[in-house]
């Protein structure tokens, strides 16, 4: 194990990967003796069926959550620079001059995770009209998105990415064309997921272009990569994009547990096996709980633990520091300390009810059934699942009887949400059939009376 480091080893739950605090694997598969008559000891041993946990702990983090490595990214040694040059018959003649051919890159990485990557754009260009979408700030107005360019015969030059999908304009003419070449020089951050394309491209529209009238010239400013090798004054018109860094964070699209558990809630009649994989061991596991922990000035964490009928596969492994799918937990810039969570009444939100701290969890049961031959499960069911709710707020409750539901007591909390923390931004939970199993309330010297509420809900 010595040679297994801390934060080399990724961990991810149907290929979604997660930020891990502690993982615990265990299997069991005790050997039951087999007694007879006049004999104190055993004369064979036969197995039990074979039963495995696996048990982790984890951090969530937000939507806009972007934080920055340890190590030296991968990715940046992938994005060398992309340009393209479009000559001219001479500095007065801009006829007739040929599309470049589109420069792609495709970056390596898992779709799960997120890169923020720094991009610098120089060149001699010349702009065009484009009308809707945003100017990109900090560009010199040159840089553009969600728009659409207005025909009138000048260049379009454009970045294409293919996940998320967008396309940024890069010569965008603000408050009127120049008629002429103009220097760019200016830099932006994009969004990129791994496995992705970017395309820088250029089109002359009409054959032609305006030519480097002027002659001018563009050069490296210190600490920006250089030029390519080009022939400085160009007759005509050039772009060059470098990366100048990047960092990476998970998306929460990660956090796959909790969608496991809403499609249970749903239909609690299925029960689909997850695939766990720890450095490179490959488990097959069943949910059988799930807690969110949401507290003040603290991280959002979860815990989660999986029942296992099955034997694991693969060997233990760490991976590389230069891995692009490596991540690690050591930078917390980037993790959820922020969360917001309320109670709703239709699409209005309770104003005399706020949540100062909130957990979450959820028993589920799951049953397997054996067959004679095998050691393994023949079926594997769900029978039940069993909501806790703990709710700390400012507002009394007041129990009339056991096992109040919360829709005699209180039937405008009839939605509850946390957001930042789900791919859509939100999470709900609908609270139609929680029982309040107990209300306390405490009241302390410079401290306003709080009020904790418990819920529980059996399906």
């Amino acid at each position: 194990m010595s040679i297994l480091q801390y934060n080399n080893i990724n961990l991810s739950v149907n290929n979604s990967y997660i930020l891990a605090e502690s993982i615990t694997v265990s299997e069991s598969n005790t050997p039951k003796p087999i007694y007879s008559f006049n004999n104190n000891i055993p004369f064979d041993n036969t197995p039990t069926t074979l039963k495995g946990q696996i048990s982790i702990s984890y951090y969530l983090k937000p939507d806009n959550g972007i934080w920055t490595p340890i190590y030296n990214n991968a990715l940046d040694n992938q994005l060398v620079a992309l340009s393209w040059q479009i000559p001219c018959p001479s500095f007065s003649i801009g006829f007739p001059t040929p599309d470049p051919a589109n420069q792609v890159l495709t970056l390596q990485g898992a779709p799960d995770i997120l890169y923020s990557v720094n991009l610098l754009f120089r060149g001699i260009i010349e702009n065009a009209l484009y009308s809707g979408g945003i100017i990109i700030p900090n560009t010199s107005s040159l840089m553009r998105s969600g728009c659409s360019y207005i025909p009138d015969g000048h260049n379009i030059y454009a970045l294409i990415i293919s996940n998320p999908s967008q396309v940024y304009y890069l010569n965008n003419a603000y408050p009127a064309e120049s008629g002429s070449t103009l220097i760019a020089r200016y830099s932006t951050t994009v969004n990129i997921n791994g496995g992705s394309t970017m395309i820088l491209s250029g089109s002359t529209v009409n054959g032609g272009e305006a030519p480097n009238a002027n002659q001018l010239s563009i050069n490296a400013l210190p600490g920006e990569p250089p030029i390519i090798p080009i022939v400085q004054p160009f007759t005509g018109q050039f772009l060059q994009m470098d990366a100048t860094g990047s960092s990476h964070g998970i998306l929460y699209t990660n956090e796959p547990n909790f969608s496991i558990l809403t499609e249970l809630i749903n239909d609690t009649t299925i029960s689909e096996p997850s695939i766990i994989n720890i450095g490179q061991i490959y488990i097959t596991g069943y949910l059988n709980n799930l807690d969110l922990q949401l507290s003040p000035n603290g991280l959002i964490k979860s815990t989660c633990s999986f029942d296992v009928f099955y034997p694991f596969t693969g060997n233990l492994s760490k991976q590389l520091s230069t891995d692009p799918v490596l991540y690690d937990t050591l930078n917390s810039s980037g993790l959820a300390h922020y969360w917001a969570a309320q109670f709703y009444s239709g699409s209005n939100i309770i104003s005399d009810n706020n949540i100062l701290q909130l957990s979450y969890s959820a028993q589920i049961g799951i049953t397997p059934i054996y067959g004679i031959g095998s050691p393994y499960p023949k079926q594997i069911y769900t029978n039940g699942i069993t909501e806790s709710l703990d709710v700390l707020t400012e507002n009394q409750f007041n129990i009339n009887y056991t096992g109040a539901n919360i829709n005699q007591i209180r039937p405008d909390l009839q939605i509850l949400t946390f957001s930042g923390i789900s791919s859509t931004g939100t999470i709900t939970i609908p609270m139609s059939g929680f029982l309040l199993k107990d209300s306390k309330f405490d009241v302390s010297l410079d401290n306003i009376i709080l009020y904790n509420n418990s819920y529980t809900r059996s399906r």
